[in-house]
């Protein structure tokens, strides 16, 4: 009795944490936004097609690498100065909103050209125009809106948005069943009157519980030339993940990119968990800051065991769960289960490295970790460019995997080198 007693207060004081309350609400929202998503996923894959699947997974790839220049890192400014002061809230939502849209519009007329350039000339031109308005204005809204309410520690209301962004993706799907149009432009409306729909709402909701944006256009400059590095990191992390889905349907076949992108969905499913963490820790990691690389490692080393962990055991779920890809999809992309078995170690990778890279970033060490993420992503664009045309899917799986690997590594180093830094200045002085 004196042991469940005593559990039993540890487990009621880890519910009073603060942190873990707030990363149990991301969790919440992104555990149903797995339902969801999954099938939102089996709906257009099985009524879709593997071909029109490819052209709407390889367009949306495509939209989600530029994606975070549609906000010029204003999200993330947001997050940085209303965490310490909630009193400049209406300034930085307002300078955040203006940006968004300025940003988005332009850069959706310039994608579309590029992406009319380097995709298939048989991807009609609406779809692409419909996906590149959904994936980058809309899309952008609706994160800069969950911003805004992690800016306040109302997490809860982030993972509420987070429910209905995916809610209103699986009523498409659904819409797609139930009119019987399976046509790649009527999908692509669908779409994006889901994703427009969860824009306004969400920035309506912003504007009623936390207050009118009110800019003051003189420090959008500033806080533009700061915000870069925050949108360059996320864009060339992005590439990593997306551009391989691209480029295959650009050099490989569309069939090879719908397989592809069917073994990499559930991939990301996995990324779910601790996008919930970092989303939850990511304005502690700025506080922490404060004191340096020091202060935001000391934070870190609290997060590696549980990445770690999961890492494993997600790579082990992978390889029991990947013959069962075609009980869900159909028959049609059995050819995904060894894709799956490649991509396994992602989730292992990719969660030791966000730390680093948020370790950094807290630190004040943005542009550091923006410059290497450029160049791993840029690395990858090049082994996609010659791995892919000879391999097809595996090219674009090795170009992956070496190259979020290599990045993992040179953040690491990069980490350790500027903590030995700081301390013999400390020591100096």
């Amino acid at each position: 009795m004196k042991y469940l007693a005593l559990l039993k207060n540890r487990i009621l004081s880890l519910f009073q944490h603060k942190l873990f309350r707030a990363t149990l609400w991301m969790m919440s929202g992104r555990a149903i936004g797995i339902f969801m998503q999954a099938a939102y996923f089996i709906l257009i894959a099985r009524f879709l097609g593997k071909e029109n699947l490819g052209i709407f997974m390889g367009v949306s790839a495509f939209a989600v690498v530029v994606h975070p220049f549609a906000t010029l890192g204003s999200g993330d400014i947001l997050i940085k100065n209303v965490s310490r002061n909630k009193d400049l809230f209406n300034e930085y939502w307002g300078n955040a909103i203006v940006t968004t849209l300025l940003s988005g519009n332009v850069l959706i007329l310039l994608s579309f050209f590029v992406a009319k350039v380097i995709l298939p000339t048989s991807i009609p031109s609406t779809v692409i125009f419909f996906v590149l308005l959904s994936d980058i204005l809309c899309m952008a809204l609706s994160n800069l809106s969950g911003m805004a309410f992690l800016a306040v520690n109302y997490h809860k209301i982030t993972a509420k948005l987070q429910v209905m962004f995916n809610f209103n993706k699986l009523l498409a799907a659904i819409a797609l069943a139930y009119f019987k149009i399976y046509d790649i432009q009527f999908w692509g409306f669908l779409y994006c009157f889901a994703a427009g729909t969860t824009a306004i709402i969400s920035v309506l909701y912003v504007n009623h519980m936390l207050g009118f944006p009110e800019p003051k256009l003189s420090r959008i400059k500033e806080n533009i030339k700061h915000g870069i590095y925050f949108s360059l990191g996320i864009s060339s992390d992005t590439i990593n993940a997306s551009i391989d889905k691209t480029m295959l349907a650009s050099l490989s076949t569309l069939e090879a990119t719908g397989l592809y992108a069917a073994a990499y969905r559930f991939i990301e499913v996995a990324y779910i968990p601790m996008l919930a963490m970092f989303g939850a820790t990511y304005g502690k990691f700025f506080k922490e800051g404060i004191f340096g690389v020091s202060g935001t490692l000391k934070f870190a080393k609290r997060l590696i065991p549980i990445a770690f962990i999961y890492g494993i055991i997600a790579i082990i779920g992978y390889l029991l769960f990947a013959p069962f890809i075609a009980y869900l999809l159909g028959d049609k992309y059995i050819a995904s289960v060894p894709i799956l078995y490649w991509l396994s170690p992602m989730p292992f990778i990719i969660g030791i490295q966000w730390i680093a890279a948020d370790t950094l970033a807290g630190a004040g060490y943005q542009n550091i970790r923006s410059i290497l993420q450029l160049f791993t992503a840029l690395f990858n664009l090049s082994l996609n460019y010659y791995l892919i045309p000879l391999y097809s899917w595996q090219g674009a799986a090795w170009a992956t995997l070496i190259s979020d690997g290599l990045k993992m590594i040179f953040l690491w180093l990069i980490v350790y080198i500027l903590y030995k830094k700081e301390n013999n200045k400390e020591k100096i002085i």
